[in-house]
């Protein structure tokens, strides 16, 4: 599958700030009504989950839009 290139903003004002914000696993858990260890299988063992950004060394969370993207994705194959 292509995937476009993501274009680099042409200034701060471009950047969609809902589009960084990041979601934690709690959250996840929460939003898609499975348990963290299932979304945790689906990210570590089967990688069919989107990649978490690790911050601060030990904190993960998701972006917004790529949990959205995924959303959309398994919905575009049903």
């Amino acid at each position: 599958m292509n995937t476009p290139a993501l274009q680099k903003p042409k200034n701060v004002d471009d950047i969609n700030l809902a589009d960084l914000e990041l979601v934690s696993l709690q959250q996840v858990s929460k939003i898609l009504g499975r348990s963290p260890k299932t979304i945790w299988v689906w990210w570590a063992k089967e990688q069919t989950f989107p990649k978490p950004i690790m911050f601060n060394g030990r904190c993960m969370g998701w972006r917004k839009k790529a949990l959205l993207d995924w959303i959309n994705n398994l919905e575009a194959q049903s």
